[in-house]
């Protein structure tokens, strides 16, 4: 699989294309043993990885507890691991950071001390499309895989995005941050999704809220539905919206 992964990003890398990328680690964590999974985390690996960012393998990570239920749990789970790159080239070099020994410093402790059991079950890279906004605790996320993925990532930035930029402007709705991300590993048919959109409210309560409410549905205006053609280029609409909660996040200086 690391191989594999290697290979797929060189690929683009030799390509050219260039931008802000994220992985995210999806775990599904045994209710009992979620406490136990979570305190190492934040105690041994978020110290691990301010390491890394400091030596710059990366420029953030963010653990999160995922809620909600989806169409594919084995893919998405309820933990989710969200690391930051500015490149791929510097993707490229994820996996040296955990042969690399300065990334101890600071933990008093060992791997096996550290280490959790493995309850991975799925893992996506991802590419920044469109970003609005400041950093959130809480996220609205909603996965999709429209049949024109271009004309979705085109009118969410030309058309919608205006639209969440005037929201947060505002501040009625809680809203901080909005912006879409296209998935670039893995691809398939049997992809569970190729995109998705989030939305970061200022608490979990504005969250819950706008999703009860619907909190577009008073907020659009009759001009921007006639110029959309989302019913074309996604006509299923989202598969699955879950919640991101930020359990613990470390930032680059």
């Amino acid at each position: 699989m690391k191989k594999l992964i290697l290979i797929f990003i060189a690929l683009f890398v030799t390509n050219g294309i260039v931008g802000q990328y994220q992985v995210h680690h999806y775990y599904h964590v045994p209710s009992d043993q979620m406490s136990s999974f979570i305190d190492k985390e934040v105690k041994y690996w978020s110290v691990y990885h301010k390491n890394g960012i400091e030596k710059g393998y990366l420029n953030s990570w963010s653990l999160y507890q995922v809620f909600g239920k989806t169409t594919n749990p084995d893919r998405l789970g309820n933990v989710v691991f969200v690391k930051n790159y500015s490149s791929l080239e510097q993707l490229n070099k994820m996996f040296d950071m955990y042969t690399d020994p300065d990334m101890m410093k600071g933990i008093d402790a060992d791997f096996d001390e550290m280490a959790n059991p493995d309850y991975a079950v799925g893992m996506y890279v991802v590419r920044e499309e469109v970003s609005l906004g400041g950093l959130a605790d809480v996220y609205v996320v909603n996965f999709g895989k429209p049949e024109n993925l271009n004309g979705f990532v085109t009118e969410n930035k030309n058309l919608w995005g205006p639209l969440f930029q005037g929201l947060m402007k505002s501040g009625d709705t809680g809203l901080i941050s909005w912006g879409v991300r296209s998935t670039i590993y893995p691809l398939g048919s049997n992809t569970n999704h190729t995109v998705f959109t989030y939305d970061g409210f200022s608490s979990l309560s504005h969250a819950l809220k706008a999703l009860e409410n619907g909190y577009l549905d008073g907020n659009i205006d009759s001009s921007v539905l006639e110029k959309s053609n989302m019913s074309e280029y996604d006509p299923n609409g989202f598969s699955d919206i879950v919640i991101y909660q930020l359990v613990k996040r470390v930032l680059g200086k």
